[in-house]
């Protein structure tokens, strides 16, 4: 298999799909690289661990159920911290919202949860 870091969202749909990898699975291994390296490069503000491994256990349930996935069903993603995210901190990068939880979702963030 090919390293996880370099796939397209197509050769992440397919692997899903095919059940050559688990969402639970793909998604641990993007929270174990940024854990990795962000201590480095320092571009993830709010980590949503929980949130994320949940959302890809319903995406393998769906799989393990036959169920047909959308293209970005299941593919983590990273949304940049001026994007507000519901019940999540969403800070702008800056100093005087550094505990500011957003009480709703941009419409960016809403349309990729819905994809």
């Amino acid at each position: 298999m090919a390293d996880l870091a370099y796939l397209s969202i197509t050769e992440v749909h397919q692997l899903l799909q095919s059940g050559k990898v688990s969402c639970v699975e793909l998604t641990q291994y993007y929270l174990d690289r940024i854990n990795q390296f962000d201590k480095t490069i320092m571009s993830v503000l709010t980590l949503c661990n929980d949130s994320a491994l949940k959302a890809a256990e319903l995406v393998d349930k769906k799989i393990q159920n036959d169920e047909k996935i959308g293209v970005l069903e299941g593919v983590p993603y990273t949304a940049k911290d001026m994007f507000l995210t519901q019940g999540i901190r969403t800070t702008a990068a800056s100093k005087i919202l550094e505990n500011f939880t957003a009480p709703y979702s941009a419409t960016v963030i809403e349309k990729l949860e819905q994809a």
